[in-house]
């Protein structure tokens, strides 16, 4: 014989199983409906007690306390109580019926006070399972049988509460598995039949539905109307909860509207239109995120849209003259680049002829300003390391003839024998130098002589 209980201190954790250890002490199961409230138990203990002409004996007294002791739920001790007492009797002893008595009702009582705790704390599939070996253990118990009906009855309602939410979220798969779990534990509820029976209904009705959706979205579909037949198969889902033809078919449509967009964003690349090609191949990752190629092929936009960015960014500083800073930013960008090398070339050459061209332009102020000799200095630099450029090599020989003409014409000025040769000289270095050396000056005093 097994008898259930639990710890007083802990009332729930843990079945404890108490093995009677004396075998001529067998049990036979009682008729249901026979009395098992240890409040009767107890009374027929003290009746047994009374009608000893002699009072009370030693094991008659420890029944009382084994039965004291299961009044007060303090099973381990009571059984272990009954077990001791039952091996301390004779064998002939009128007492070991009282005994097994008790026995049976302290089994009972902390099985059920197991599935009481477990009740409690909402672990109804636990109280149910241990309801149902305490019915095996006591076939007799109309308790069991109460405790049973009502934690099934409680089951059954969460099955439905659960099934109700299912259906306001339209998850109708679940809410029929639910309504069907509460009909299993409650067979008595019609209401939950009737459910059943018009959700197999409406599900008939969502699947033709469903189908028809389908069917249109596979003729848009061939008529080559993606955007639609993507529509009409997403519309099937609402009227299915897992509707995997229609899943299969928007993801085929998907792919041809990512190479569509794929093929823009080509275009957009050949115009250089870097940005806008990588917003096309995030759509079309969007619409194939299985695609490995759309994947690498829009990192490397990215980087083409920012090198280019960049780009704008270093020919805005050149503009402003900051050469060196322009120069660095393209450099940068160029690391990044594998579409624009050849572009960030070019504007990297750009710059070290736009400083050419910067020296040109100040050479050609100081041969403006009739400062030759500087002049040809400035265009020589510009010749290092090139052979030529523009017009510079023209130059050099026009400003050098001009220098040794000056030379010489103000030589033969200071060799002349007469004013009016050496003005004339002097006239003649004006024409092509006017500051030369010191001839304005000298120019004025000769004139002045010749006028008087």
């Amino acid at each position: 014989m097994r008898f259930q209980v639990t710890s007083r201190e802990d009332p729930g954790p843990s079945l404890v199983s108490f093995t009677m250890l004396s075998p001529k002490c067998p049990q036979g199961p009682a008729k249901r409906g026979s009395a098992s409230k240890l409040v009767l138990l107890g009374a027929a203990a003290a009746s047994f007690l009374a009608s000893c002409a002699s009072g009370p004996s030693a094991a008659e007294r420890r029944l009382v306390e084994i039965v004291d002791m299961t009044r007060a739920s303090h099973y381990p001790e009571a059984a272990a109580a009954s077990v001791e007492l039952m091996d301390d009797l004779s064998a002939d002893s009128p007492l070991r019926d009282e005994v097994r008595k008790v026995q049976r009702e302290i089994s009972l009582a902390s099985g059920m006070a197991l599935v009481r705790a477990r009740v409690l704390g909402d672990r109804n599939d636990e109280a149910l399972e241990i309801l149902k070996e305490l019915d095996k253990a006591h076939p007799e118990s109309n308790l069991v049988d109460d405790w049973r009906n009502r934690v099934e009855k409680k089951i059954a309602d969460e099955y439905f509460d659960e099934a109700r939410y299912a259906l306001g979220s339209g998850s109708f798969d679940d809410a029929r598995a639910a309504y069907a779990k509460s009909v299993e534990y409650d067979p008595s509820r019609t209401v939950v039949q009737n459910l059943l029976v018009e959700l197999d209904r409406v599900e008939a009705w969502r699947k033709e539905v469903a189908e028809g959706y389908y069917y249109k979205g596979v003729g848009n579909l061939v008529d080559g109307r993606f955007k639609e037949s993507v529509g009409d198969f997403g519309k099937v889902k609402k009227y299915r909860e897992n509707p995997e033809r229609a899943a299969r078919r928007i993801t085929e449509v998907n792919r041809q509207l990512a190479q569509f967009r794929v093929e823009s964003a080509d275009q957009l690349v050949a115009d250089g239109r870097f940005a806008a090609a990588a917003k096309e191949y995030v759509e079309a990752a969007r619409l194939d995120p299985e695609s490995e190629v759309i994947a690498r092929n829009l990192e490397g936009l990215r980087a083409e849209a920012k090198a280019q960015q960049m780009l704008f960014e270093a020919r805005s500083m050149i503009l402003r003259g900051e050469l060196d800073r322009g120069r660095a930013k393209l450099e940068e960008a160029k690391a990044i680049t594998a579409l624009q090398a050849e572009t960030f070339d070019k504007e990297i050459a750009a710059i070290a002829d736009r400083r050419v061209e910067s020296s040109y332009q100040r050479a050609l102020g100081l041969e403006h300003d009739f400062q030759f000799a500087k002049a040809v200095t400035a265009y020589q630099a510009i010749l290092e390391g090139r052979d030529y450029y523009k017009d510079v090599r023209a130059r050099i020989d026009t400003l050098t003839d001009k220098i040794a003409n000056a030379d010489r014409l103000y030589a033969e000025y200071q060799s002349a024998g007469t004013d009016a040769e050496r003005l004339g000289l002097l006239r003649q270095i004006e024409i092509f130098w006017p500051d030369y050396k010191d001839i304005p000056a000298r120019i004025r005093s000769l004139a002045k002589s010749a006028a008087k």
